[in-house]
C-alpha cells in the first residue's frame, strides 16, 4: 500500500493482549449475534467497500418496531382493470393537439416489439403455472418499460388483482398481512429504488420468500441498466485489501432475487420497420404525430413523448435563474448519493452555489418559490423537472420534500461529472439531510474526490446518525490519509465502532485494518496490541469474523492464540445453537486452514447434500471469500479438493460470477483446460461478458486462432470494450502478440471504441518517451510529440477519465506545468484520486507541502486543504 509510506508516527495506546506472548479466553460474550448467512444488508453501490463479513442491519429492528404498532399495509391490491396507467407511473406522453381534450394525461398508441412477446409468453407461462416468478423489465430512463409492463399485464392478466407498494417497508407489511396471494401482480415499478431502501434487503428478502410460496403469482420489476448492475454486482475490495477476508455485501438478497429472474430489455431505439409502424399509427394518433415531427433519431422516440428533452432543456437553458439554481442543486444532490426525497431547506440551502452575480446578489423576497414553481411546471403537460412526493400512508403530496425527473437525474448528471460544488452545497447536506445512508454515499463521493475534509464530516454525521456502516466508510479515510495512526483519531473512531449496533462488525473492520497496517515494515510498536485488544472487543460483540483476524494476527506477531480461538468458537457454537450456517462456514474455514477433523467434516456435509450443504451453496453466492477459502484448501493440500469442486460447482450454478470464474481457475490450474473452457462459455452464453474475456485470455497461449476468431466476432458485435480487456494485457508479452494488440486498438479506435482510443494513445505515448530519452534518462524534445496522440486522447476524454491523466503527463513532459494541473485536476474532479500526488507534484512546490496536500486533500474549490 503506497499510502504506508506517507504515514507518521503517531503515539499508540499500548495494549498487554499481545505483549505476554500468550493468549487468555475471552470474557463470556455479550448477547449480540449475526445473521445466520453473517449479512449486513444495508449499503449503495456508490460507497466504498472494505474487509468484513455481513452482519445483521437495523432494517430487522426498524421492521419488528413498526410491526409492534400493528401498522396496516399502506397499499392493498385491486382488480388489474381498476388500475390506470397514470397511477401506475406511466409517463404521460406529449398531448398534440387535441381539442377540447377532457383529460391532460396522453397514452400514445403502442407499438408492439419483440420484447413485448417475451414477457407477454412469461406471463402466460406464470397463468398457467402454479408458481410465484419474478420478471425484471430493464431498460433506460423513458423507453418504455412501465408502459411495456402495462400493456403486457393487461393483456394477459386482466381477471387479476394487482398491489403496487410505493415503498420497501410497504411490500413487508402486504407480505405480513397476508395480502399477496395467488392471482396477483406484484407491480415494482422502478425496484432499484425499493431496494435502495433502509428496508431494501429485507423487501428483497420478502419478495424472494414469495418466490417460494405457491401461485401462480407475478412479480413485475421495472429497473434502470444502471441500477441494476450496481445491485448485482458482487464487492470488490479496496485497493491493498486481502482477498482471503470477506467483505460486506449491501445488496446480497437483492442480487439473489434478481439473479433468479427472467430478464426481458427494452430497447433504447426502434428498429427501422417499427418506425414505419409508428408512422402510421402518428395518421391517427396526436401525440406520436408530434413525437415524429421533433425527433432527429428512433432512439429519441419514447424519451420525446414523455418530453425527456424538453426537461432537460429546461435544465440546460433556464429561463428563470433561481428554477435553473434549485433544479442542478437537485440533480448535483442525487449524482453525488442522495436517495431519499429533497427536502426544501437542502434544495434553498444548496441553490445560491449555483447563482452568480445580481442574482446571488440581490435576489427577489420570494426567490425561493419562484424557484420552485419553475420546476414544478409541467413540460408540454407531462410533467415538471421536479416533482411532488406522495404520500405513503393517504393521499396528497408529502410537505416539504420534493423528487427530481428520472429522465433529468439519468442524463443530467453524467453532464456534471467533474464537477465538484462549492462549501455551501455540503453544508446544506450536513444541515439538513437526515438519512444517514445518503451522507455516508455523499461522504465517499467526497473522499474519490479527494474533498477528504468534507469526507469526514460528513460520514461523521451519518454515523451520529446511527448508520454503522459510515465507520466503515471513516476507517477507510484515516486509513488512506495516514489519521488513523493519530491516537485521538483511532480513539474517536473506536468509540463510534462501539457504539455500532451491528453485532461487531465495524470493531472487526477497524480491529482487521490495524492489524493489516500492525504488520507492515516500520508499523509503530504497540499498534498490533491495540489491534489485538479491538478485534477481541469485536469477537465479545458477536462477530467470529474478529477470531479468524486475531489468529492471523498472532501468528504473524509469533503468539500462540490456538487455546483462544478454540474456546472461542466452542463458545460461539455454544451461544448460537439455530446458527447451524455460521458453524458450516466455520469448519470450511477450518478445514481450509489444514484441520484433518474438519476436513473430514466438510466432506461429510458435501457428500450428504442436505439442508447445511444448501445453505452453504446460498452463502457462497453472495460471499467471495467461500471461493477463495476453497481454493486455499486445495492449495494447501489439506484434503478434501473433491468435495471443494462439489461445492464450487453448486455455487457457480448459481450463475455468481467469483464463483463462475473461481471454479475455472480451480479447472485450470488443475491442467482441465476443456471443462474450464466449457463453464466459461457456458456462462459467457448466458451473457456474461467477464467470462467471455476469462476465456479468451486463456485461450490466446493455446488457441491463438479461436481466440482470434472469438475477437473478430466481438469486434463485428460492437462489444469492442470486451476486447481492448483482453487486448491490453498483450503489450507486455512476445512481440507477435504485442503486434497483434496494437493493431487490434488501431482497428477499434478507428471504430469509435474509447478504451481502445486511450490504450493506443498510452502505447503510442510511452513509445514516444522511450525513443525520446537522453543519456540522463530525461525525455527531451517534447515538440516533437506526434499530433496523433493528443487527437486520440481528446476524442476518448468525454468517455474515459484516465485521458486526463495521461494528458496531463504529456503536458508536463512538454513542460507547461499550468495545462498539467488542469489535466490533473480534472481527473481528480472526476473521482480518479490517484491523481492527487500528480497533482500535488505540480501545485505545490515542496516536498513537505506535497505531502500534507496528499494527507489532508482539496478544498470544495480545489485549493489544498488545510489540516483537518
Amino acid at each position: 500500500m503506497k499510502r504506508l509510506s506517507r504515514r507518521k508516527r503517531a503515539e499508540a495506546s499500548p495494549s498487554s493482549v499481545l505483549e505476554s506472548g500468550s493468549v487468555r479466553a475471552p470474557a463470556s460474550a455479550d448477547t449480540a449475534t449475526v445473521d445466520a448467512s453473517g449479512m449486513r444488508v444495508e449499503g449503495d453501490h456508490n460507497r466504498l467497500v472494505g474487509p468484513g463479513g455481513h452482519h445483521n442491519n437495523l432494517g430487522d429492528v426498524h421492521y419488528e418496531f413498526h410491526l409492534q404498532g400493528k401498522v396496516d399495509p399502506p397499499d392493498r391490491p385491486r382488480p388489474v382493470p381498476q388500475w390506470t396507467a397514470q397511477q401506475l407511473n406511466i409517463h404521460a406522453a406529449v398531448p398534440g393537439d387535441v381539442p377540447n381534450a377532457r383529460s391532460r394525461f396522453a397514452l400514445p398508441a403502442y407499438v408492439r416489439r419483440p420484447h413485448d412477446d417475451e414477457l407477454r409468453h412469461r406471463l402466460n407461462g406464470i397463468r398457467s403455472g402454479q408458481r410465484a416468478e419474478l420478471v425484471v423489465v430493464r431498460g433506460g430512463s423513458c423507453v418504455g418499460k412501465t408502459r411495456t409492463a402495462y400493456e403486457a399485464v393487461k393483456e394477459c392478466l386482466a381477471d387479476w388483482q394487482l398491489l403496487y407498494p410505493k415503498s420497501a417497508q410497504s411490500i413487508i407489511l402486504a407480505h405480513k398481512a397476508g395480502l399477496l396471494t395467488e392471482r396477483t401482480v406484484l407491480w415494482l415499478d422502478n425496484a432499484h429504488q425499493l431496494f435502495f431502501e433502509p428496508e431494501g434487503e429485507q423487501a428483497a428478502a420478502t419478495v424472494q420468500s414469495l418466490l417460494e410460496e405457491n401461485g401462480p403469482i407475478a412479480v413485475i420489476a421495472t429497473i434502470w441498466p444502471e441500477e441494476y448492475r450496481a445491485l448485482t454486482a458482487h464487492p470488490a475490495p479496496r485497493a491493498g485489501q486481502d482477498e482471503l477476508k470477506p467483505r460486506p455485501d449491501p445488496h446480497g438478497r437483492a442480487r439473489d432475487l434478481l439473479g433468479s429472474s427472467a430478464l426481458i430489455t427494452v430497447p433504447d431505439a426502434f428498429t427501422e420497420p417499427q418506425m414505419g409502424d409508428l408512422r402510421r399509427l402518428a395518421r391517427v394518433d396526436p401525440a406520436l404525430e408530434m413525437a415524429l415531427d421533433w425527433v432527429s433519431a428512433p432512439s429519441e422516440v419514447t424519451q420525446t413523448l414523455a418530453a425527456g428533452p424538453e426537461l432537460l432543456d429546461r435544465w440546460v437553458h433556464a429561463t428563470n435563474p433561481y428554477g435553473g439554481a434549485v433544479l442542478t442543486a437537485a440533480i448535483d444532490a442525487r449524482r453525488l448519493g442522495v436517495r431519499s426525497m429533497l427536502p426544501a431547506e437542502f434544495l434553498r440551502g444548496a441553490a445560491p452555489v449555483y447563482l452568480v452575480g445580481k442574482h446571488r446578489i440581490n435576489p427577489p423576497e420570494d426567490w425561493f418559490d419562484q424557484a420552485l414553481a419553475y420546476g414544478l411546471e409541467e413540460v408540454k403537460d407531462v410533467a415538471g423537472a421536479l416533482q411532488l412526493v406522495p404520500r405513503t400512508d393517504g393521499m396528497g403530496a408529502q410537505p416539504g420534500v420534493f423528487d427530481l425527473a428520472d429522465y433529468l437525474q439519468e442524463r443530467a448528471a453524467s453532464q456534471r461529472r467533474g464537477d465538484v460544488p462549492a462549501d455551501p452545497f455540503w453544508r446544506a447536506a450536513l444541515d439538513h439531510l437526515d438519512n444517514g445512508a445518503d451522507l455516508d454515499r455523499m461522504g465517499t463521493q467526497a473522499f474519490n474526490k479527494s474533498r477528504f475534509r468534507w469526507a469526514e464530516r460528513l460520514c461523521l454525521r451519518a454515523a451520529e446518525l446511527g448508520h454503522a456502516p459510515a465507520v466503515e466508510s471513516l476507517c477507510h479515510l484515516y486509513t488512506e490519509t495516514g489519521h488513523i495512526l493519530l491516537a485521538a483519531t483511532r480513539d474517536r473512531l473506536l468509540d463510534l465502532a462501539r457504539g455500532a449496533d451491528d453485532g461487531g462488525y465495524s470493531l472487526w473492520y477497524v480491529g482487521s485494518t490495524l492489524a493489516s497496517i500492525a504488520t507492515e515494515p516500520e508499523s509503530e510498536p504497540g499498534l498490533a496490541a491495540v489491534a489485538g485488544a479491538v478485534l477481541i472487543e469485536a469477537f465479545e460483540a458477536g462477530s467470529m469474523d474478529a477470531v479468524h483476524a486475531f489468529k492471523e494476527l498472532c501468528r504473524d506477531q509469533g503468539v500462540d492464540a490456538s487455546a483462544f480461538v478454540r474456546q472461542a468458537e466452542q463458545k460461539r457454537a455454544a451461544e448460537q445453537p439455530r446458527e447451524a450456517l455460521s458453524r458450516e462456514v466455520a469448519v470450511l474455514r477450518a478445514a481450509a486452514g489444514g484441520d484433518a477433523d474438519s476436513v473430514a467434516a466438510f466432506e461429510h456435509l458435501v457428500a450428504d447434500r442436505g439442508q447445511s450443504f444448501r445453505a452453504l451453496v446460498r452463502y457462497g453466492a453472495t460471499d467471495q471469500s467461500l471461493v477463495i477459502l476453497g481454493l486455499s484448501l486445495r492449495m494447501r493440500k489439506a484434503g478434501g479438493q473433491d468435495a471443494f469442486e462439489v461445492l464450487l460447482r453448486a455455487v457457480a450454478d448459481t450463475g455468481a460470477w467469483h464463483a463462475v470464474s473461481g471454479l475455472a481457475s480451480y479447472l485450470y490450474q488443475t491442467d482441465r483446460d476443456d471443462e474450464a473452457d466449457e463453464v466459461l462459455t457456458q456462462a459467457w452464453t448466458r451473457g456474461d461478458e467477464d467470462a467471455w474475456v476469462m476465456l479468451c485470455s486463456h485461450l490466446i497461449s493455446r488457441d491463438f486462432a479461436k481466440a482470434r476468431s472469438l475477437i473478430e466476432q466481438a469486434r463485428r458485435e460492437g462489444r469492442g470494450r470486451s476486447v481492448v480487456r483482453v487486448v491490453r494485457p498483450l503489450l507486455g508479452r512476445q512481440p507477435e502478440l504485442i503486434r497483434f494488440a496494437e493493431t487490434t486498438l488501431r482497428e477499434l479506435a478507428d471504430d469509435g471504441e474509447p478504451s481502445a482510443q486511450f490504450e493506443l494513445s498510452k502505447l503510442l505515448f510511452l513509445r514516444w518517451c522511450d525513443k525520446s530519452r537522453n543519456h540522463m534518462g530525461e525525455v527531451s524534445n517534447a515538440g516533437d510529440m506526434p499530433e496523433q496522440i493528443e487527437c486520440l486522447l481528446m476524442t476518448a476524454l468525454p468517455h474515459v477519465t484516465q485521458a486526463y491523466w495521461l494528458l496531463g503527463q504529456m503536458a508536463e513532459v512538454s513542460g507547461d506545468v499550468i495545462a498539467a494541473q488542469r489535466w490533473y485536476r480534472g481527473a481528480v474532479d472526476r473521482s480518479d484520486s490517484e491523481c492527487l500526488p500528480l497533482l500535488a507534484r505540480v501545485l505545490v512546490p515542496s516536498d513537505d507541502a506535497q505531502e500534507q496536500l496528499i494527507r489532508m486533500g482539496l478544498e470544495a474549490d480545489g485549493s489544498p486543504s488545510p489540516p483537518w
